[in-house]
């Protein structure tokens, strides 16, 4: 499997270059480093010569995924065998089971289309929750139509429709996605350790960014392909206020120094994270 290398914003936040650094803030650090600022305030990378510091960063990334991260026991290295693993070790760590990920895509494919619907203001195409014993729907609403929208892209790339019901089902959740969430930037229901929301309040990052990563490589799915792909992380954009994942208020500050860091959602979890900054930045470099 050939690696392509990652492009977290980590990287644009430590590689804001001007002119006349401002040694400001010295006895404040970021992971490790003192803050040093320009003549404008915004963060200066910690490499020198400044105009080095973007190929830097990526060596140490790369050098850390060729070079330091462990093997484990089943002869693989640690990020192809565990989604966690311990910072002192860097040896892989167990994560709840989920059993979904051992259904090959068939299986999934033929269930979506078994168990597709219209969907509407408050009702997506799929449930979000439901509880196994009941087949009975405990939240309703996902906005994350995305992945079964690529998944049925795949099977038809591959000549393998089930009879055209596959592009049935990409169609239903296609239109679903266009007419609300792409529309009234309710992007509420992903991650799954979080409790419920009914009220549909507690938005995500993860599902508007990753329609926004759709549109942007496939533009010839969406005539408005532009303006809904910058829409869904206008972040200072008045009608978005629920965008909490930049939040300018002093609890997580997700703005400083002229970069912008990103938490999960936007009630639930708001700690900045590396992973989200990453996935944002990656969608940003695509406009």
């Amino acid at each position: 499997m050939k690696l392509r290398p990652l492009v977290p914003s980590f990287c644009t936040i430590l590689m804001l270059t001007c002119s006349q650094p401002l040694l400001a803030q010295q006895n404040t650090r970021l992971i490790g480093h003192r803050i040093v600022l320009d003549s404008r305030g915004k963060l200066l990378s910690w490499v020198e010569p400044q105009e080095r510091a973007y190929d830097h960063i990526v060596r140490l990334g790369w050098d850390f995924i060729l070079n330091k991260v462990p093997v484990e026991p089943d002869g693989l290295k640690s990020y192809l065998t565990y989604a966690t693993f311990d910072p002192a070790t860097l040896h892989g760590t167990d994560w709840p089971h989920d059993p979904a990920g051992l259904y090959a895509m068939f299986a999934c494919a033929r269930a979506l289309a078994g168990h597709v619907r219209p969907g509407d203001l408050t009702h997506s195409p799929w449930p979000f929750r439901v509880f196994a014993h009941t087949n009975l729907a405990r939240e309703e609403y996902p906005a994350q139509m995305i992945a079964a929208i690529k998944l049925f892209d795949e099977l038809g790339r591959l000549g393998l429709d089930g009879a055209g019901d596959y592009s049935r089902t990409r169609k239903i959740a296609w239109n679903w996605l266009m007419q609300y969430p792409m529309r009234n930037n309710i992007w509420s229901a992903y991650f799954e350790d979080i409790p419920f929301d009914t009220d549909l309040l507690n938005w995500n990052q993860y599902s508007p960014l990753e329609t926004a990563r759709y549109l942007l490589q496939h533009p010839e799915e969406d005539p408005d392909w532009r303006r809904h792909s910058e829409r869904t992380f206008a972040v200072d954009a008045p009608a978005t206020e629920h965008y909490r994942w930049v939040q300018k208020e002093p609890m997580q500050y997700g703005r400083r120094w002229g970069a912008n860091a990103i938490s999960e959602q936007t009630q639930q979890d708001m700690d900045k994270m590396g992973s989200h900054t990453g996935r944002y930045a990656s969608v940003c470099a695509l406009l």
